[in-house]
């Protein structure tokens, strides 16, 4: 694993991780984290990735982990996308010829569907996994009634994110260290709610307009993300979404028991895509 900076062209920079395979890379894939997160709490998919051919690199969002910024705080869904695009960019150009996905998890997954709606030229598929295109348990309308009217005053105020790491996966060791990572922030602000709020609910209202093949993971006993509005936008754009529900699994497909499986099916349906498209490399 490498960890290196990705310059965006606003003159800041992205902290990234970077997991390359033995060989040349079969295809590139951006893996995109959710609140609060960082990059480095995906070394399994990097490492199980990277492991199968594929160059796996893993930004801190800026804000999250090792990147500068308030914690917790986007200006606007432009800003997101336009450094996912340099991201995008930036890997096209260390790895030209090769095909890019897409991977994001939670708030990430969100952004990716987002992404892909927004550019779909720039990547080959996407891969989301429990998105954050509505909460399973959203603010009562009051609250979100009074924080729209303190956000145009105070847009980088922050909030306590409502994050609770029981209700990330099964695995007790992932929640003892996730309460005691010191990158995880436990903050969002008022701006970053509404970006991303507001993204999911435009991205299931267009998810007709999807052009680029979608994975869509998403386990039925999330208390996270609305496994109800996977599903919703899945039967939108059923010939570009292969849907795939996980019974009885939590938020972080990636870090459950049956993670080996979440990550096969990943591969198999990246390898299937990678030979329709005439990538095939194995």
């Amino acid at each position: 694993m490498e960890e290196s900076y990705i310059q965006l062209p606003s003159g800041e920079s992205l902290f990234t991780r970077t997991w390359h395979p033995v060989s040349k890379p079969r295809a590139a894939i951006i893996l995109i984290h959710g609140l609060s997160d960082h990059s480095g709490r995906f070394i399994y998919p990097g490492e199980t990735l990277s492991d199968h051919g594929f160059v796996f690199i893993a930004p801190d969002l800026r804000g999250n982990g090792r990147s500068p910024g308030k914690r917790g705080h986007f200006d606007s869904f432009d800003q997101v996308m336009d450094d996912m695009k340099a991201v995008v960019e930036f890997t096209k150009s260390q790895y030209p010829g090769i095909p890019v996905f897409l991977y994001g998890q939670s708030m990430g997954g969100g952004l990716v569907i987002s992404f892909a709606l927004k550019h779909p030229e720039l990547i080959i598929g996407a891969i989301a996994s429990s998105p954050w295109l509505r909460l399973a348990h959203p603010p009562s309308g009051i609250i979100r009634v009074i924080a729209s009217l303190i956000k145009p005053m105070m847009p980088s105020l922050l909030m306590p994110n409502g994050l609770k790491s029981s209700d990330l996966c099964h695995d007790k060791v992932v929640q003892e260290a996730y309460d005691n990572d010191p990158l995880i922030h436990w903050k969002v602000s008022l701006s970053t709610f509404f970006i991303i709020n507001k993204s999911g609910e435009r991205a299931i209202n267009n998810a007709a307009r999807l052009h680029v093949p979608l994975l869509l993971l998403h386990g039925n006993a999330d208390q996270i993300t609305s496994y109800d509005a996977s599903v919703q936008f899945a039967e939108k754009c059923p010939d570009k979404c292969t849907f795939k529900s996980w019974s009885g699994q939590f938020h972080e497909l990636h870090n459950e028991p049956i993670k080996e499986q979440v990550l096969e099916f990943i591969v198999q349906w990246i390898e299937s895509l990678l030979k329709r498209k005439g990538f095939d490399q194995k």
